[in-house]
């Protein structure tokens, strides 16, 4: 009797490790995600930058003691024991203008400095994460609650309701993608148009600026072809100058420095 208890025990034991239950999927990702230090880093980091952007009317009010939404231009504050003013005349070129406070990295008294109105931005940084929270978050929630009722209706009832349902969602998920694909495809259109232009008016007007090179400088009448291709240096860079796309600002900036030498040559008087 007394040799097989230990034998009884045992197995006891060996039978309650295999009637253990496995883990879900959920429990296992779960466990991976505690054991990942950098993750844990970064969902901490997010939670307290998500909890400081909801609090951010406390902060306001009980430690920035400021309202970021009313100007304060001739506000002052005290930094260090001194007054210094918000907003400061400029001391650089002409004297014109203004330079609002820098970062006091005091945490209750403007601690990102001042806005050009003399507002506080730290309190603003807060306030525009604080809405951008609330946007995304109702906009999640409204896709969600509409979803899942579309997808009730479309299961419920089935058939055509299903049928229809679907395509209008298929309809729905592609407009975007297909939309910025057509507006990327006029752009790149209206690009080499404007390329070829240019191209075919350099072209055009090579031979002259090439026999220019070689006369001796002289004054002379503007000629249609140096007018032409003013006008085609105009038209092709100036929507690129007032910033409109960067590739077409590159392209410009590029060609610039190969046509401006020889468009001086030939418009010179």
């Amino acid at each position: 009797m007394t040799d097989s208890l230990p034998i009884t025990t045992e197995m006891g034991q060996g039978s309650a490790a295999m009637e253990r239950p496995a883990l879900g999927p959920w429990a296992r990702a779960l466990r991976k995600l505690v054991g990942d230090r950098a993750a844990m880093g970064a969902l901490a980091l997010f939670l307290a930058i998500v909890l400081l952007c909801l609090a951010a009317p406390l902060y306001a009010e009980y430690v920035a003691h400021t309202d970021p939404f009313t100007s304060n231009i001739d506000g002052t504050i005290t930094v260090n024991g001194e007054s210094v003013a918000l907003i400061e005349p400029s001391t650089e070129g002409l004297g014109l203008g203004s330079v609002p406070l820098g970062p006091t990295w005091d945490i209750g008294n403007y601690f990102l400095g001042a806005d050009g109105q003399g507002r506080d931005v730290a309190a603003r940084l807060l306030y525009g994460g604080r809405n951008s929270l609330l946007i995304a978050g109702a906009s999640t929630i409204m896709c969600l609650v509409l979803a899942a009722l579309t997808g009730l209706v479309a299961g419920f009832f089935g058939g055509v309701i299903d049928m229809v349902i679907s395509r209008l969602l298929d309809v729905l998920w592609a407009f975007p993608i297909y939309l910025l694909a057509i507006s990327r495809l006029r752009d790149a259109i209206r690009e080499s148009k404007r390329l070829a232009r240019l191209m075919q008016t350099m072209s055009s007007t090579a031979p002259t600026a090439a026999a220019s090179i070689h006369k001796p400088s002289r004054a002379r009448p503007v000629t249609s072809s140096s007018t032409g291709m003013s006008v085609a240096f105009r038209s092709t860079f100036e929507p690129a100058c007032a910033g409109k796309r960067a590739s077409t600002t590159l392209i410009s900036a590029t060609a610039c420095f190969a046509v401006t030498p020889r468009l001086r040559r030939m418009t010179a008087a």
